[in-house]
């Protein structure tokens, strides 16, 4: 994921998504949001000195998401850590013409380094949940998000991906199928 003065780009092999300006902010400028309708693309994007990550939904339906920042060495290597933030995602609705629904909520997330593991749960608006489930290699983790919401069709397991950034950030991306959503903690 880049930026320039006006727009963002997010890359994926050769699916290529440009956004603007967003739409409005949430929590001061750390995250930003791209708002849903007939003709427009939505997402959100959470910002933090040291890291950047997207996500969203095109017009089309597909999902995009992307993430840039240099993921922190030196991380414990045992131990626990709770991270409590938040996850913002958008959805495919059923039954309506908007491709993409926002939904947002709170995640807490409890990190175990002495495993090499995460788990994160929360709820949000329009009865979304989501949770996650990483193995951490280094400052950086994958795994798999479980998102479901109202109207969403069901529950969607999608791959996950993100790291721990700066001193005491943890942040990530998730996007599969009719899903695509940004997670972050401290």
């Amino acid at each position: 994921m880049t930026t320039d003065s006006a727009n963002y780009y997010v890359s994926e092999g050769s699916n290529n998504t440009v956004l603007g300006p967003p739409s409005g902010y949430l929590s001061g400028e750390k995250l930003s949001y791209w708002t849903s309708g007939r003709s427009t693309t939505a997402g959100y994007m959470y910002s933090n000195g040291s890291v950047r990550t997207i996500a969203g939904m095109k017009v089309s339906g597909a999902t995009f998401a992307g993430i840039s920042g240099t993921p922190a060495i030196g991380l414990p290597t045992s131990g626990t850590a709770t991270s409590n933030g938040a996850f913002s995602g958008t959805y495919f609705r059923y039954g309506s013409y908007y491709r993409g629904v926002n939904s947002q909520g709170y995640l807490t997330t409890n990190v175990d380094f002495s495993n090499g593991t995460l788990q994160g749960s929360g709820t949000g608006t329009f009865g979304s949940r989501l949770q996650t489930n990483g193995t951490i290699i280094g400052g950086k983790f994958n795994g798999t998000a479980s998102f479901s919401a109202l109207e969403s069709g069901g529950q969607t397991v999608a791959p996950m991906t993100g790291g721990f950034f700066g001193s005491n950030t943890m942040a990530g991306i998730y996007k599969g199928g009719t899903v695509a959503g940004v997670f972050f903690g401290q």
